[in-house]
């Protein structure tokens, strides 16, 4: 049970770096917001949202993505016996920040979609990418 709760947590917490990376990256590199930017503002945050181009947007739908699959495939790699529960549970934290981030910043409504469905199958990869190595003798059996 302590492994299980250990691969969660470590899923967890890989998931929120690879997220936090894509999105640093997309706002450092490809769409700086405004000089001067009040984040505390929600408003000057929609407008901002709201002029991102659909290529920032899918940006930030990748990372989330990404920060599934990974998390899922960390918590997986390390959980042994609840490896699809543990990834499940990953998808559905980036699931619930995905509807939290859409309640409080507009996103048009496809990378709402992709951000709830996606998930989902991307932490089943994981969980059976996590199985195949176990079963090849690339991952940790004890």
């Amino acid at each position: 049970m302590l492994r299980t709760l250990f691969a969660l947590v470590s899923g967890v917490f890989a998931m929120m770096i690879v997220i936090t990376f894509v999105e640093l990256a997309n706002a450092r590199f490809f769409f700086p917001p405004p000089a001067g930017m009040d984040w505390n503002d929600s408003a000057a945050v929609a407008a901002f949202a709201a002029s991102m181009p659909a290529a920032a947007m899918a940006m930030v739908l990748f990372g989330w993505l990404l920060g599934a699959f990974v998390g899922a495939l960390v918590a997986a790699r390390i959980a042994l016996r609840h490896r699809l529960p543990c990834a499940l549970l990953v998808a559905a934290l980036v699931v619930a920040g995905t509807i939290q981030s859409a309640l409080t910043i507009p996103h048009p409504t496809w990378m709402i979609v992709a951000g709830v469905l996606l998930p989902w199958p991307l932490a089943w990869l994981a969980a059976r990418l996590s199985t195949r190595l176990a079963q090849n003798g690339l991952a940790s059996t004890r």
